[in-house]
């Protein structure tokens, strides 16, 4: 019988640890703010997206982040020297 009740005090206290985290994991969601349709609806070419930009669908998920451009300079930014798509990953 004692055998019996430390296993169900082990189970018992997985369980609490499962909840916990699943407690945790709840709080970390309810600091993402909710999404603003008014920010996005008028964007049509996706260079226009802030970072990271998102797109999902049922069989992939994509993330594409834009890096800021190393060379401070203005010469040649957004040129074929600079493209944006090259900071593109």
């Amino acid at each position: 019988m004692a055998g019996v009740a430390h296993n169900a005090e082990q189970v018992q206290q997985r369980v609490q640890a499962a909840a916990t985290e699943r407690e945790r994991q709840r709080s970390q969601m309810a600091t993402i703010p909710l999404p603003t349709k008014s920010l996005y609806e008028n964007i049509h070419d996706p260079s226009a997206w802030e970072n990271p930009f998102i797109s999902a669908d049922a069989e992939y998920l994509d993330l594409r982040v834009n890096m800021t451009d190393p060379n401070p300079s203005s010469f040649g930014k957004g040129s074929m020297l600079r493209p944006a798509a090259a900071r593109r990953q």
